[in-house]
């Protein structure tokens, strides 16, 4: 009876379920430097420059193309960011098929 319920459930959970898997979802740690270069992407932008995981803190920096949902970059500072990292299924042609939310801002450092 037991093994009903649970599956009953699992069904129920898979059917309400916004079609993300578990492996769909990343957290990482994501260092933003202070400003901001032009880069080419679909057009020319500004690119937030970032570390992230083992190489924060070194003296490397990436373009980072992408937007960070709910992040508001303000220039002169280093952020810490915690961001959760999302599959972006059939993605329109040209854009990424990853999507950036910030979890929260671990710090802010004002540059000198």
């Amino acid at each position: 009876m037991l093994k009903k319920i649970v599956l009953v459930l699992f069904f129920i959970f898979q059917a309400c379920s916004d079609g993300l898997e578990k492996e769909d979802l990343i957290g990482i740690k994501l260092r933003v430097n202070y400003y901001t270069e032009e880069c080419q992407g679909i057009i020319l932008q500004q690119c937030y420059l970032v570390q992230e995981g083992d190489a924060i803190g070194g003296t490397n920096w990436e373009l980072f193309y992408d937007p960070i949902l709910g992040f508001e970059f303000e220039a002169g500072y280093v952020y810490d960011l915690d961001v959760t990292v999302t599959k972006v299924d059939n993605p329109a042609a040209d854009t990424s098929s990853l999507k950036y939310s910030l979890n929260r801002i671990i710090q802010k450092i004002k540059k000198d």
